[in-house]
């Protein structure tokens, strides 16, 4: 099982945030920033509105288990911020999924070997 690395400090999001590059959708938001290291790294971002501590937590750990899943999936040298919106707690695994995915594709960092499903 891969393990997934997490981008911890509040620079390391301002980064993402400044220098990278947004796909809004309806659910998540996925901000990217190319870097040089050889490591694709992730971070999360769930607000109080999306709802309480439980509703959040799940969500996060969802979202964790999409990246580490689709971690092979993606292009090496990037970092990655997903900020969940409010109507991404009342979907499920494989919606989220699959917003992850055609965002990812969008964002250029989806590698060409493995295209998403439903991808034309």
């Amino acid at each position: 099982m891969a393990s997934l690395e997490t981008l911890r400090r509040n620079w390391e999001f301002q980064q993402v945030f400044r220098a990278g590059k947004s796909i809004p959708g309806r659910e998540i938001v996925l901000y990217g920033l190319r870097t040089k290291r050889k490591r694709t790294r992730f971070g999360f971002s769930i607000s109080k509105k999306v709802g309480c501590a439980v509703v959040r937590n799940q969500l996060r750990r969802r979202l964790r288990e999409i990246c580490r899943a689709h971690l092979v999936d993606l292009k090496v040298g990037w970092d990655f911020v997903l900020v969940a919106r409010s109507d991404a707690a009342e979907r499920d695994y494989w919606a989220l999924q699959t917003a992850f995915q055609q965002q990812a594709q969008r964002l250029g960092c989806w590698s060409e070997q493995t295209q998403p499903a439903g991808a034309l």
